[in-house]
């Protein structure tokens, strides 16, 4: 069944950012009259979050983007835009995908401000150097289709300004991430044959030496590259379970990290020293979400105690 744009967008925001009802204790909220940092500070996840409490204490829920420590469970409020995000590689600037203006803004964390930065429906993807931004967008169109027929325009974005450029890359080719050597892209793609389902595929930015690392018949996304480049983390849904996978850039070393009933949907990053994941867990059938982060060595699992409300896509870079 076709869906209408704003209700595909807004599945794609639930894919990235996990939203579900959350209402448990959380951690101390961040004074309001705190100044605030120029960046996001070391040891910091930023999550999407959705119904936490105001700063203000008037009882009003708000929506938007937080940064939330991971050594105290201190948090602030980064800036109000719903949809998917990046933060850049000097955790000084947050790149966003406005669900509700299908365009996308960029928010300068030192004083909040923000500017549109194109007219783009996609996630917007930092390069190593945060010089420039790489969005697969949805073509403009009125309404879109299902996951098989969907196709995507791949453009690059200068975030000093001026217009976009295209890049040629396959219209199923959806780019999820730029390796921190920028020799490689992420990609998640729909193929039909051998059999149907998503797929991770890395590839060089010219679109050359493509690999495929993942097979199975199963939705597979959100690949994210180990910050030192050698490695992918990306999820998996299938009538086994939602799981979370990392593997080599040649596809040989798939390693599963966590299995789970179908009912969990995961957003996933890799934490800056590389020996760790951190996770959002939906529970659909519980309607409560919870963040995680996972030892590679050990798999054992830490949960984080992040602020009441609702917690959805995660990029940890300081």
């Amino acid at each position: 069944m076709d869906l209408s744009r704003r209700r595909f967008l807004l599945s794609q925001a639930t894919a990235f950012s996990g939203v579900a009802a959350l209402y448990s204790s959380g951690p101390r909220l961040m004074a309001a009259e705190e100044a605030p940092p120029e960046a996001v500070a070391t040891g910091s996840i930023v999550l999407g979050a959705a119904g936490i409490s105001s700063t203000d204490g008037d009882g009003r829920l708000r929506s938007g983007a937080i940064a939330f420590s991971t050594k105290d469970g201190s948090w602030r409020f980064l800036t109000p835009i719903v949809g998917p995000f990046r933060l850049s590689p000097d955790c000084r600037r947050l790149a966003l995908l406005d669900i509700n203006r299908h365009s996308i803004w960029a928010c300068d964390l030192a004083d909040g401000s923000t500017r549109q930065l194109a007219d783009l429906d996609g996630l917007p993807v930092w390069s190593p150097d945060g010089s420039m931004l790489m969005i697969s967008a949805l073509p403009p169109h009125d309404a879109h289709p299902k996951l098989a027929g969907q196709t995507y325009e791949t453009w690059k974005v200068k975030w000093g300004g001026g217009p976009p450029d295209r890049v040629e890359l396959p219209a199923a080719d959806f780019v999820s991430d730029w390796s921190s050597d920028g020799s490689w892209f992420a990609l998640r793609t729909y193929l039909s044959e051998p059999v149907p389902g998503t797929q991770i595929f890395v590839c060089r930015p010219d679109g050359s030496e493509r690999r495929q690392l993942t097979s199975e018949r199963a939705y597979h996304s959100s690949a994210r590259f180990a910050p030192d480049g050698k490695s992918v983390v990306y999820i998996r849904q299938s009538k086994e379970g939602s799981s979370i996978w990392v593997n080599s850039l040649d596809g040989k070393s798939p390693r599963r990290i966590l299995l789970e009933p179908i009912q969990y949907r995961y957003q996933v990053c890799w934490a800056p020293d590389g020996e760790r994941i951190a996770f959002t867990r939906l529970d659909t059938k519980a309607n409560r979400t919870t963040v995680e982060l996972v030892a590679l060595k050990t798999l054992e699992r830490t949960p984080l105690n992040a602020p009441a409300g609702l917690h959805g896509g995660c990029d940890w870079r300081c």
